[in-house]
């Protein structure tokens, strides 16, 4: 048995990569197929590139996608949408007794090839976000039109550009399977899309949290990061995503409000914006009033949990997420977690004990959270208990073994 995992791109950071390496430990025949491997040492991946009629074909398809998403309406064009139509054949590189995992596969494999895994392989699908669900949206918005079809579309302004999530979900949801389909998610609120999903419609899920490095991922060079961006004595707040500071359902808004709103004689410290994942403030969002240091893309875990161990708190104002890693390193760091009470996030702080649970869209109860972790975190007592929790939760051996009950059933 072979378990092979699809992506179309993958760093040390990927949520496959982390599986993968965990199942490689527990001696699992786990392969990783992908179009651009940004990894530092990996083994078994396999990077398959487009041929040069495909690669032809794909730039005809990414044109005609990028005209469909020309009639988008306007306040849903910054959140994240996937026609699915370019492909990368893998029909020469799997087998027939190969369990095929899929995770973020857009722009490498179309929905067609998709449903011809589906019904031909022992298949196992990551929901990371909702593409696999929708008839295109990775971020749904609290919207919950996938289950009844995408019909009326909130993305799109015609009737006749509506048609097309309509088509697109309706193109997932086959029924035709020759071999087993399970649907993983990686929190009980992405579980909760599924169940509601015309596409999984009485198919069988399972949760499964995403896996982390629990010994890269602790709190080491604290002191040295603090003296090296000279913030010995300030109190850090820390904020990231990849490019977190222009997306605006990573709530970087909210975060900017609160900052302002907080009083300077409560916290007794310089308060330090750190931010990673962007090299600069959109202009509009600047004006914060306190110092700013921003790290930009950050490639290196090791460098990536020096930085979690030398924030005070670590603040996550993000508007849906399925799972949120980076609430779960930073806690793994002992780094205490503020955040909305949106999506999987929830499930990975527990309120007033390793963090706090903000009220939804409110920067005043955000900044009041920051406050709070300033005033409660004595010896650093939630940190520790957030370290404790993330290691129970996602620890490698923990997730890999939930992985390997899901592919033995297959066999």
């Amino acid at each position: 048995m072979r378990v092979i995992h699809l992506s179309t791109a993958i760093s040390d950071s990927s949520a496959a990569v982390r599986q993968h390496k965990a199942l490689l430990k527990q001696g699992v025949n786990s392969y990783i197929y992908t179009m651009y491997n940004l990894t530092s040492d990996v083994g078994n991946v396999i990077v398959i590139k487009p041929t040069f009629v495909e690669k032809v074909f794909n730039k005809a398809l990414m044109f005609v996608e990028n005209l469909i998403l020309r009639f988008r309406n306007e306040e849903r064009e910054s959140l994240p949408f996937s026609v699915g139509w370019r492909n990368v054949s893998l029909k020469k590189y799997i087998e027939s007794n190969d369990i095929i995992h899929f995770h973020w596969t857009c722009g490498f494999i179309s929905n067609r090839q998709y449903q011809k895994i589906k019904s031909g392989y022992s298949t196992v699908i990551t929901c990371h976000d909702n593409w696999y669900l929708t008839g295109g949206c990775h971020v749904r918005m609290e919207c919950t039109k996938d289950g009844t079809g995408c019909k009326e579309c909130n993305h799109f302004k015609s009737n006749l550009s509506q048609k097309v999530p309509i088509a697109l979900q309706k193109k997932k949801c086959g029924r035709d399977y020759l071999k087993k389909v399970v649907y993983v998610s990686p929190s009980v609120w992405m579980d909760n899309n599924a169940k509601r999903s015309l596409v999984t419609k009485n198919a069988e899920r399972v949760i499964v949290p995403n896996t982390l490095e629990v010994d890269v991922f602790n709190r080491t060079g604290r002191d040295k990061m603090r003296k090296k961006l000279k913030i010995e004595d300030s109190y850090v707040v820390l904020f990231g995503a990849v490019n977190g500071v222009n997306v605006e359902y990573k709530g970087f808004k909210y975060l900017v409000e609160a900052l302002k709103l907080l009083n300077a004689d409560v916290v007794k410290k310089e308060i330090v914006l750190l931010i990673f994942g962007s090299s600069e403030i959109p202009e509009h969002l600047a004006d914060i009033g306190y110092r700013t240091i921003c790290l930009g893309k950050i490639e290196s875990m090791s460098a990536m949990a020096e930085i979690y161990s030398c924030a005070d708190v670590f603040v996550v104002p993000s508007l849906e997420d399925s799972f949120n890693q980076t609430v779960v390193e930073s806690q793994c760091c002992e780094t205490p977690v503020v955040a909305f009470k949106t999506g999987g996030i929830i499930e990975n702080i527990e309120h007033m004990s390793s963090g706090y649970l903000a009220d939804y869209r409110d920067s005043t109860d955000l900044a009041k959270g920051i406050v709070w972790i300033y005033e409660n975190n004595e010896n650093n007592v939630l940190g520790k208990t957030g370290r404790t929790n993330m290691i129970n939760k996602c620890n490698e051996e923990v997730v890999a073994r939930k992985l390997m009950d899901i592919y033995k059933q297959m066999q």
